[in-house]
């Protein structure tokens, strides 16, 4: 059983000190390790949230001459994230650039991701338009991602913007983008009941997707009676919605 075979199944166990013993093992023994190798172990880091252990295992790859590639600097970056430190997976993202290898969908979207979750929308959108200037095309979980934090702080205008931006590069809506829209509009210094009602009747002419949980949105904004009477002027039956995802 070669060295790489008990690194893999080290790290897939999750088992992350028994994946870098035997690395440690392939480094006495004058074994170079190869990409595959150090990139388990970098994943198995990763996957434990163990950001410094990946870093050091990353830098211990490029010091011996082994060429990382994107899903090692990756791997990194989403360690680092998922431990709540956006702006140290930031630093590996440049670096990675800076050596020459590209930052890929996967790499702005962990980034995107962070600064989400850490209701700073306002970075995930840097990054976002960073990447579309790179040339690498914002995905539709880009996107999302960004919408639903501007939702969460209750900023109506800058997700409307990014349904519009998504409609111009014909990504497709759906019920969730509602969703965060109408619950933009809660208790926002931005808009009025009168624009959810607008939005949600604009969307209804377009025939854009439904479902509970676009009429529980509504009902918490609206308030029931005035979301259902809304309904029913569209020619929207609420419960028929709720049988559906039941």
């Amino acid at each position: 059983m070669t060295y790489s075979v008990l690194i893999d199944s080290a790290a897939r166990s999750g088992n992350i000190k028994m994946a870098e013993k035997w690395l440690e093992t392939m480094h006495r023994e004058g074994v170079t390790p190869n990409i595959v190798s150090y990139s388990a172990v970098i994943h198995s880091c990763a996957r434990g949230e163990d950001a410094e252990r990946a870093e050091y295992w990353l830098s211990q790859m490029i010091a011996r001459d082994v060429q990382p590639n994107i899903v090692s600097y990756n791997a990194v970056i989403n360690a680092c994230v998922k431990n709540g430190d956006v702006e140290r997976a930031e630093q590996w993202l440049v670096k990675a650039a800076q050596v020459g290898v590209q930052p890929d969908v996967i790499s702005y979207n962990t980034l995107i991701s962070g600064y989400s979750k850490a209701d700073k929308p306002e970075m995930a959108h840097v990054w976002l338009n960073h990447m579309d200037n790179k040339g690498i095309t914002p995905s539709l979980v880009s996107f999302t991602t960004i919408m639903q934090s501007y939702s969460r702080k209750r900023m109506p205008r800058e997700v409307e913007a990014i349904h519009s931006e998504m409609r111009r590069r014909r990504l497709s809506l759906n019920a969730k983008h509602l969703v965060a829209l109408i619950l933009a509009y809660h208790k926002s210094e931005q808009g009025s009941l009168k624009e959810v009602a607008a939005s949600f009747t604009q969307w209804v002419e377009r025939k854009g997707p439904l479902n509970k949980w676009v009429i529980q949105a509504l009902r918490y904004t609206l308030g029931a009676n005035k979301a259902d009477d809304l309904c029913d002027s569209l020619g929207v039956n609420p419960k028929a919605l709720e049988e559906q995802m039941s």
